[in-house]
């Protein structure tokens, strides 16, 4: 009798054994945020392969149709357009699940120069409306930079030059003004404001080496 539960205990065993080993080990990748691109590239690879885009897991046995994981440790990085891009390198990833997770940090460079393409953009526009004499929708499109970007000096020269043409002295007046506060060093505001003071007699103050 005992003999025959053993016969049965090392059959469930086996079972056990071979149904553990049957399972495919996974690996997982996580990101902050999501939807981030996942890349790959063996050690001494120098090319990475796309895998997906985060929430991104995958069979290993899969993953070795791809690359040749057993032979060498494998790099993985994550992208995503604005960010700064993250790496990992993983040893051995054959026989347990593995979950790893990044989290990325938005890159400053490139939203600057997003905003300076922005402000570029739009700034074109409204000189092609203001030389058409399209002052309503050329101030309108000024006006909206100034809530977006209110320290950018371009911004109020513009609308200088727009009101200057419509012969609105005053606030051509405040508009190169707010231009020079936000950049002393525009010469163009500068020139004008100067040039629109003398136009309304209003007289500038004395320098410190006048008095």
């Amino acid at each position: 009798m005992n003999s025959i539960l053993q016969l049965i205990s090392l059959a469930l065993l086996s079972a056990t054994l071979v149904a553990c080993s049957s399972v495919k080990a996974k690996l997982t990748m996580n990101s902050t945020p999501p939807d981030s691109e996942v890349f790959a590239r063996s050690i001494g690879d120098n090319e990475f392969k796309r895998l997906g885009l985060t929430p991104y897991s995958v069979n290993v046995d899969e993953l070795k149709n791809i690359l040749p994981i057993d032979k060498a440790p494998i790099v993985i990085e994550i992208r995503k357009s604005g960010y700064i891009p993250r790496q990992t390198v993983m040893m051995d990833i054959s026989n347990v699940d593995t979950t790893v997770s990044f989290e990325l940090q938005e890159d400053t460079d490139v939203k600057v120069m997003d905003k300076v393409n922005k402000i570029a953009g739009t700034l074109f526009e409204a000189q092609r409306l203001i030389r058409a004499q399209l002052y309503d929708e050329a101030l309108k499109i000024l006006t909206d930079l100034e809530k977006n970007f209110p320290y950018t000096s371009i911004v109020y020269e513009l609308k200088g030059g727009l009101f200057y043409m419509k012969n609105d002295l005053k606030r051509a007046l405040d508009a190169f003004s707010n231009a020079l506060k936000y950049d002393p060093k525009n010469v163009v505001a500068f020139k004008m404001k100067a040039f629109i003071e003398k136009k309304l007699n209003i007289a500038r103050p004395m320098s410190k080496e006048a008095e």
